[in-house]
């Protein structure tokens, strides 16, 4: 199970698909669900005594319609290290309610995969806080998906 934290104010959250079209993706529904302040998530991959392993973690986002370039930006860390710095949805996307994926491969896990959401800016309030849709991830040597979607 995914053992997360939020900040002050943060939730799951999850829209229509139908009304909220999200453009540039197959798989709209994992754009329109999500967390919005989530500061950290923990998943368990590796049970005990199994040995480390590597993985590819991809993560979704999309920004909410009405958030402007600038508005909310963050670092994102993985095991403790920086794997994107100022993250800001909306100017990457060029626009709101449009799929980002970020791809990282060969994180190494030695039990649980540790990811972080990290606002640039203190005590952010719900318009600023960090949001991510989904969490993918693969192990190197696998095809076998263990990971979900956040908020489903």
């Amino acid at each position: 199970s995914l053992d997360h934290q939020f900040a002050k104010g943060g939730e799951f959250f999850a829209m229509n698909e139908e009304s909220h079209k999200i453009e540039g993706t197959q798989v709209p529904w994992i754009y329109t669900s999500g967390a919005r302040g989530l500061v950290s998530a923990e998943l368990p991959l590796i049970g005990k005594g199994e040995k480390p392993e590597t993985y590819t973690v991809r993560l979704y986002f999309s920004a909410p319609e009405g958030d402007k370039p600038g508005q909310r930006i963050f670092d994102v860390q993985l095991q403790g290290k920086t794997v994107l710095k100022g993250l800001d949805i909306t100017a990457k996307t060029g626009g709101t309610q449009r799929a980002l994926v970020e791809e990282f491969e060969r994180i190494s896990v030695t039990d649980k995969l540790l990811l972080e959401l990290l606002p640039t800016q203190p005590n952010p309030d719900a318009a600023n806080q960090p949001v991510i849709s989904g969490i993918e991830v693969l192990r190197t040597d696998a095809k076998e998906i263990k990971g979900g979607v956040v908020g489903r």
